[in-house]
């Protein structure tokens, strides 16, 4: 529902993947990014933004905070179920 709640979640889950918006109520998604990969716990569960922004800015950014890649939208679900194969296997 937002990014407090989302953060919450994955710090008691530690999930294999996390598809994560950039735009939430709360925390954004970069702040949520940013927490988990700053934390050695959740440092090396594979982030993926799923963003209708593609904005240069916002790319280099999520970059910054080490966002592991990028899904724009509209997408294609087969790019996406691509992408999350990728790292988790």
């Amino acid at each position: 529902m937002d990014g407090k709640k989302g953060l919450e979640i994955a710090r008691k889950e530690k999930p294999d993947l996390i598809l994560l918006d950039i735009r939430m109520p709360e925390v954004d998604g970069y702040s949520v990014c940013d927490l988990l990969k700053s934390d050695a716990r959740y440092a090396k569960i594979p982030i993926i933004f799923f963003t209708g922004s593609s904005d240069e800015t916002a790319v280099r950014l999520g970059e910054r905070i080490s966002a592991d890649d990028y899904i724009l939208k509209p997408f294609e679900s087969s790019v996406l179920l691509e992408k999350i194969q990728g790292f988790l296997n």
